[in-house]
């Protein structure tokens, strides 16, 4: 299936979904709250969490980590933004020469098993960092880039940083800061905003998906 043949949502105005009423089985979430990160103790309490999250669960969810729901709310609002453009508007953020890692994916162009084209869109903007130079970007991220550029370094700085932290006391590291500074944020490195949107399938090929595992 080409990318004209996918069925495209309109997006409007970001709207979190509520909880689900379903009866369904639940997997275990450890909760980090980063809150306790500079408290006695919290640090090395933290890492045990962690670990046990890396070790057994897979997966964690960190909370209290320097950024309101609203400034998370104005990420997710933005994307809705970026993928309304007209299809032509966002065909011209595809970047093949410079860095096709970045920029402006649109669905079809990734092939799943067997034979089926993804449904997803996604755009990947660069980090604002003193590292790289101008980019190219969609009008509504040249609009919300001070917002971004804010919400990029919160992220690396109240999260990344806190969890490289956390890692080097798990690896009982003698230097704690060693991993965060070798990631620090102006440095060289592929980190990037992503920005996803999936769309719906057809019910016929919703159900063949299932079947396959895809």
């Amino acid at each position: 299936m080409k990318a004209e043949d996918q069925p495209i949502i309109q997006c409007g105005e970001y709207q979190s979904l509520p909880e689900t009423t379903a009866d369904l089985d639940w997997m275990e979430m450890r909760i980090l709250d980063f809150s306790l990160f500079d408290k006695s103790g919290g640090k090395n309490k933290l890492a045990l969490q962690l670990k046990h999250a890396i070790h057994n669960l897979g997966c964690f969810y960190i909370i209290n980590f320097g950024l309101s729901q609203d400034d998370i709310a104005q990420q997710f609002s933005l994307a809705t933004s970026t993928f309304s453009l007209p299809q032509s508007e966002k065909n011209k953020f595809i970047d093949c020469k410079s860095n096709p890692t970045l920029g402006y994916k649109p669905t079809g162009e990734r092939v799943m098993t067997q034979g089926i084209r993804d449904a997803v869109e996604i755009y990947d903007d660069l980090k604002c960092s003193s590292f790289f130079g101008p980019y190219l970007r969609p009008p509504p991220c040249v609009k919300q880039k001070g917002e971004t550029e804010h919400f990029c370094k919160a992220i690396h700085e109240q999260a990344l940083h806190r969890l490289l932290v956390l890692t080097a006391i798990i690896m009982e590291m003698a230097d704690k800061e060693s991993l965060s500074v070798i990631h620090g944020f102006d440095t060289m490195s592929e980190s990037r905003m992503r920005y996803m949107i999936q769309h719906p399938r057809s019910e016929e090929l919703a159900l063949f998906r299932f079947e396959y595992a895809i």
